[in-house]
């Protein structure tokens, strides 16, 4: 084998070892990334099992407002909201001048 033959070999063997380098070092970031995604669809789903819990607390809280309100609290929230409505109306005239 003459030197020139010696030397392309030694470099492409060179080579050979950056590529498996840095294949080695993408295959460890990839199992990295892997790990951080599980762990966040794992909190994903955790976040939403408490969304939907809480929602149904939610629901049953408003159910339970709404069996129990009586008609002097509504009459009083109606009051409210038709005040909120009219600010909210004024506010707009104000507006579109």
């Amino acid at each position: 084998m003459t030197s020139e033959q010696a030397q392309l070999l030694e470099e492409f063997d060179e080579k050979i070892q950056r590529f498996v380098a840095l294949y080695e070092l993408e295959k460890a970031e990839n199992q990295t990334l892997r790990e951080n995604l599980e762990r966040k669809q794992s909190e994903l789903m955790l976040s939403h099992k408490n969304l939907v819990d809480l929602q149904n607390k939610f629901d049953h809280l408003r159910m339970a407002r709404i069996l129990t309100v009586t008609k002097e609290e509504s009459q009083e929230s109606k009051a409210k909201l038709l005040k909120l409505v009219r600010e909210v109306d004024k506010c707009i005239a104000l507006l579109n001048q």
